[in-house]
């Protein structure tokens, strides 16, 4: 039979609380409350026909049948007990005939006969069951009396709910340290015990902790079948799948809501199990009655602890979906999943140690980003940040080595390089940043801006300090002075020599403007030739281009002066006298606006201006001695240095 088969939710949703409105809801809860009664919500709901029944009375049948027949004497109860429930008790027995131990489980001397029935249905179901995780059952006798006996495979050990609340005990009892471990094995075998009963259409409804025994040799048991029902249609000491029965704390929302159980009810009972071996209490604890009905019918649980792999917290999660259809479709998909969990350990635990570097490396990087820019530069990540880095690394990648598809290892990458890469970015090294960019799988395209503005900050800072050095390289005197200061030397020769050689061979007394015009054309030409000459450095950079152009523009300024001049009839020795007031004013620019070193060649000229203009006819002798004065100047400022190489 599927899981279901029968079901009368096949045809809607499988959402137990769909089709429920609220006033429906509060009276089922009513109804809850009423049925648990005073018990303890911890301990087990049993349901109200253990009385009469029809499945009781033909239960009944199946006794007489037994008490009809001449019982042998082959079992010999001690007086020893092994325990003792709300409808029986468990006594330590003997099979002569074997010579083996068994427990018997009977009535006690209190109870009455119908009560009976209950064993004999428990017998029943328990003995379809042949499963090593499932108690074996040998035998259905009859005591003097007429009650039966059920004679079971005798379990030394102790419930799991001992190992749960004193993991000390596991290392004492089994020598088992890793008691997480232990009990996602034990789950995993209790799961593979309720695959083996639904594939016969039995459906527990109560597993929990204290119904798991641990055997002395670690043998797993899931015992107490005695509100189990029998799904099968021809089943006739079934218990009827929509009357409440079970443990309130651990209840699935159909048990509550009275929808029929199945398959996936257990299902849902393993991950309340698993729950509390996670978080250390059931599900659905609260203080009252109708506040564990409120949650169960949820079903939302408080969170896990954080320390909860995240695989392990899915299928808890997983079991315990409200709709059952969003549950695993059997318990052995549980079973499953458990065992590939513990398979991939390894990996989760690499990983999770490597999450606590993790967050001492994050922490750091907080501490580090706050920090001025320029003090990040300068330290750069300190060792500690290096050291966390490289072991996180290490750490995250082998746990990937170990399970690929690990997600906390992956995440944890992610996380690392995430880190370092605040801090490159930070520290403006874009190239790193770069690098552990690509490492990342899925970057959010914010980081990736960010990390591309970055890098174009940074592209655009070179460009802009590339610039910045063309710009100074260009204004920087030193550039060319070797030859500045030869074609200075040059022009020195003629500055002082034609104005002396005028003085002292023409009469100083008479000038003309032709004497001028040809001077002027002559320093043109002389400037040109030095110009080709010298080519290589007066047009490496823009301060020689403007020197040049400056010499350039004095000798051509003054050719149209003279032009002007001659046009205008001036007076050919005022015209010479003016030409200093022009030279003056033209350096004076110079000074101004390419080198203010030239502010005293500015000066010397207007020096010589006025002094020419008090005596004209020593022009010529203001002249040579201003020139000397320039030139010395100049030569001064140009004179090559030690280091200079051009």
């Amino acid at each position: 039979m599927s899981e279901n088969e029968g079901s009368p939710a096949t045809s809607r949703t499988s959402d137990a609380t769909a089709r429920w409105t609220p006033a429906d809801l509060d009276a089922r809860l009513e109804d809850f409350a009423r049925t648990v009664g005073e018990a303890s919500h911890g301990a087990t709901v049993v349901p109200p026909d253990r009385t009469r029944t029809t499945a009781g009375d033909r239960a009944l049948e199946v006794l007489r049948d037994l008490a009809q027949r001449a019982p042998e004497q082959r079992l010999e109860l001690r007086p020893t007990l092994l325990g003792r429930g709300g409808m029986s008790e468990v006594r330590l027995g003997v099979q002569v005939a074997l010579g083996r131990e068994v427990a018997v489980k009977r009535l006690p001397d209190d109870q009455a006969l119908p009560i009976a029935r209950e064993l004999v249905r428990e017998a029943r179901i328990v003995g379809r069951l042949e499963h090593p995780n499932v108690v074996a059952v040998h035998d259905l006798v009859v005591d003097d009396e007429g009650s039966p006996m059920l004679v079971l495979e005798r379990i030394e050990g102790k419930p799991w709910t001992t190992y749960l609340e004193h993991p000390d005990r596991l290392a004492t009892d089994h020598g088992i340290e890793d008691a997480m471990g232990f009990h996602l094995q034990t789950l995993a075998q209790v799961a593979s015990a309720l695959h083996h009963a639904h594939q016969r259409g039995i459906v527990h409804r109560d597993v929990k902790p204290d119904n798991v025994m641990i055997g002395s040799l670690g043998q797993v048991y899931l015992v107490d079948w005695g509100i189990a029902v029998d799904l099968r249609p021809e089943a006739i000491d079934a218990y009827d799948p929509e009357v409440l029965a079970g443990t309130p704390v651990y209840l699935a929302p159909e048990m509550v809501l009275g929808q029929r159980v199945d398959a996936r009810t257990d299902v849902y009972l393993l991950g309340a199990t698993l729950y509390e071996v996670l978080s250390g209490d059931p599900p659905h604890v609260a203080p009252t009655l109708r506040a564990i009905a409120n949650r169960a019918v949820m079903s939302e649980p408080d969170p896990l602890p954080s320390k909860v792999p995240f695989d392990l917290a899915a299928i808890c999660r997983r079991c315990l979906r409200r709709d059952p259809a969003e549950r695993y479709e059997s318990a052995d998909a549980v079973r499953r999943d458990l065992l590939r969990f513990l398979e991939r350990r390894d990996s989760l635990e690499l990983a999770r140690r490597s999450k606590k570097d993790l967050e001492k490396l994050e922490r750091l990087s907080r501490e580090l980003l706050e920090l001025p820019r320029d003090q990040l530069i300068e330290d750069g990540p300190s060792m500690d940040v290096q050291r966390l880095y490289g072991a996180c690394r290490f750490g995250f990648e082998a746990a990937r080595r170990a399970w690929p598809d690990n997600p906390e290892a992956q995440a944890g990458l992610e996380r690392t390089t995430r880190a370092m890469l605040e801090i490159e970015l930070a520290r403006g090294n874009t190239r790193g940043a770069t690098v552990l960019l690509a490492e990342l799988d899925n970057p959010s395209a914010e980081l990736s801006a960010r990390v591309a503005a970055a890098v174009a900050a940074v592209e655009a800072e070179k460009r802009e300090v590339r610039a910045l050095t063309a710009f100074r390289r260009d204004l920087d005197p030193s550039v060319g002075r070797r030859a500045r200061f030869r074609a200075t030397m040059a022009l020195s020769v003629l500055w002082i020599g034609m104005p002396l050689a005028q003085h002292f061979a023409t009469d100083p007394t008479r000038d003309s403007h032709a004497r001028g015009l040809a001077m002027s054309l002559v320093f043109l030409t002389v400037v040109a030739v030095i110009a080709v000459v010298f080519r290589r450095a007066l047009f490496s950079t823009r301060y020689n281009k403007q020197i040049l152009a400056a010499a350039f523009a004095i000798y051509a300024g003054e050719l149209v002066f003279g032009v002007g001049q001659t046009l205008m009839q001036v007076d050919p020795l005022q015209a010479s006298v003016m030409d200093l007031a022009l030279r003056s004013v033209t350096i004076g620019m110079i000074a101004a606006f390419v080198d203010a070193s030239f502010l005293v060649p500015a000066l010397a000229y207007a020096g010589g201006y006025f002094a020419a203009a008090k005596a004209p006819e020593l022009r010529f002798l203001v002249w040579a001695a201003t020139n000397a004065v320039v030139a010395t100047t100049i030569l001064w400022l140009w004179r090559p240095r030690n280091a200079e190489t051009r």
